[in-house]
């Protein structure tokens, strides 16, 4: 019966997304922490770098974070100066947030990172296979980049 059981979880799309899912984020992890950031503030930060100047709603369901998540991750990317909450002109309650140049700076080091992340990851897999991970997982994730 456990072999059975075992065979069960070790087929499991699930647990095995999720596995590898693990040792990428333990691997994000340390090279962020390289730079005082966490795997939070790096999707907050790619998000900011592929478009500036959106509300905390708009990073919020960007990144698929609650508000208040969001809010906190904004907090301490602020108190590291990477960037600055500034009054939305056509909203009185609403901010912008808009990368500083430290801020900025990060648009060479995270994709840099996220290279090291995947090459030391997907090294088992041929340059076709990794292709073809990445364009079923996105559509099995529903995500179209096409526009």
């Amino acid at each position: 019966m456990k072999n059975k059981i075992t065979e069960v979880r070790v087929n499991s799309c699930g647990w095995l997304v999720k596995v590898l899912s693990l040792r990428m984020d333990k691997d994000m992890e340390t090279e962020l922490g390289d730079h005082g950031l966490n795997v939070k503030h790096f999707a907050t930060l790619m998000t900011l770098l592929e478009q500036d100047n959106l509300t905390q709603t708009e990073i919020a369901q960007r990144v698929r974070n609650p508000q208040y998540v969001t809010s906190r991750l904004l907090d301490k990317l602020e108190e590291r100066q990477l960037i600055e909450r500034r009054p939305d002109p056509n909203s009185r309650r609403s901010h912008r947030v808009v990368l500083t140049d430290n801020g900025r700076s990060m648009k060479q080091i995270l994709p840099a990172i996220v290279k090291r992340v995947n090459k030391k990851n997907l090294s088992p897999l041929d340059t076709d296979e990794r292709t073809e991970l990445i364009r079923l997982l996105k559509k099995l994730l529903g995500f179209d980049f096409s526009s």
